[in-house]
């Protein structure tokens, strides 16, 4: 297994993950990232804000960029008809 860094951007700022987290694959890293948007988002509308321009940028032990899932392409919008 290797380590990735979950950081979370928006437009401003940033929020470095200094611990990461231990994956296996890519496909790996693609579910942990939508799950981790997800549980996000869902804190963010509790709170009665949603900033979908946010994304994850996950870098491996080396600090390369690897993935990046912005939270727009985490969820499915369903507007009313």
């Amino acid at each position: 297994m290797t380590v990735y860094f979950f950081h979370l951007r928006d437009d401003r700022d940033v929020l470095i993950d200094d611990e990461g987290r231990d994956l296996i694959d890519a496909a790996a890293i693609a579910r942990e990232a939508l799950k981790e948007a997800r549980a996000l988002i869902s804190a963010e509308v509790l709170e009665g804000r949603l900033d979908l321009s946010q994304r994850l940028e996950i870098e491996d032990a080396g600090r390369t960029l690897v993935h990046r899932l912005v939270f727009a392409d985490a969820i499915e919008i369903v507007r009313p008809r």
